[in-house]
């Protein structure tokens, strides 16, 4: 299972998520300074995925798969 794990550097709050393979744009991924990861929605949430953007100054952002 592959899993998406973001760990918050100043609290250390972790938060694990489903991977997708699909992939934020390209023009955001060139930005040095934002993390921009896929995650499958929650349960309580439409099924898909969502991009998701992150400080990464602010985050610790593990790929997964086991």
């Amino acid at each position: 299972m592959r899993r998406l794990r973001i760990t918050d550097k100043k609290t250390k709050d972790v938060k694990e998520f489903k991977w997708c393979m699909s992939y934020c744009g390209y023009e955001e991924q060139k930005n040095k300074d934002m993390h921009y990861v896929v995650r499958m929605l929650d349960a309580n949430e439409e099924s898909g995925c969502r991009c998701e953007h992150f400080m990464a100054k602010d985050v610790i952002v593990e790929y997964i798969e086991d």
